[in-house]
């Protein structure tokens, strides 16, 4: 059995697609995932299961559609995976100040993103680069006063979901007590 780090995109947001951690828990024990632990409202879960990531990936959106009904998109990583992203990190100044880098992980590399409009529509300070199937994003004013925080959809044509370093340092524990 590996560990897999499940990542919920755009749910318990703003009232929408509201899947409650205790639920999304006991939905991936119902799954028969074993060892399940969460971090924070946002779809996060880390729990040990044989099979593929793709076929995790098919059952755990089939059960939220099911028993929530909504669609939710799904990333899923390897448990190494979360920590070579982590340690990959390509802006160590930002481990100061870890809620101004986020990683938005993919479940495929990314088809001709388009860098050249992408740094057109980043704020000055923004930073940006690709490392296989992670986009760091390093905001140091914070994403709220990015403009490309707002557009990455536009500009990065796969699913992905993002999480800040803070958080991606909190999921990887969960990761490592297992």
């Amino acid at each position: 059995m590996k560990i897999w780090v499940v990542l919920l995109r755009g749910v318990n947001v703003d009232g929408h697609k509201k899947l409650p951690t205790a639920a999304f828990r006991d939905l991936l024990t119902g799954l028969g995932y074993l060892d399940v632990a969460t971090y924070i409202q946002s779809g996060n879960a880390v729990f040990r299961a044989a099979g593929t990531g793709a076929q995790i990936s098919k059952k755990i959106q089939t059960a939220i559609q099911d028993q929530f009904g909504f669609e939710a998109e799904v990333i899923m990583l390897r448990g190494e995976q979360l920590q070579d992203a982590i340690a990959g990190n390509p802006y160590p100044q930002a481990a100061d100040a870890p809620t101004t880098l986020h990683l938005f992980f993919l479940n495929e590399p990314p088809v001709a993103p388009d860098f050249e409009a992408m740094s057109a529509a980043a704020t000055k300070a923004d930073e940006f680069q690709f490392a296989g199937n992670v986009f760091y994003f390093h905001t140091p004013n914070g994403m709220g006063q990015s403009d490309l925080a707002g557009k990455l959809g536009r500009f990065i044509k796969s699913p992905m979901t993002g999480r800040n370093l803070r958080s991606c340092h909190k999921i990887a524990d969960l990761v490592a007590a297992l």
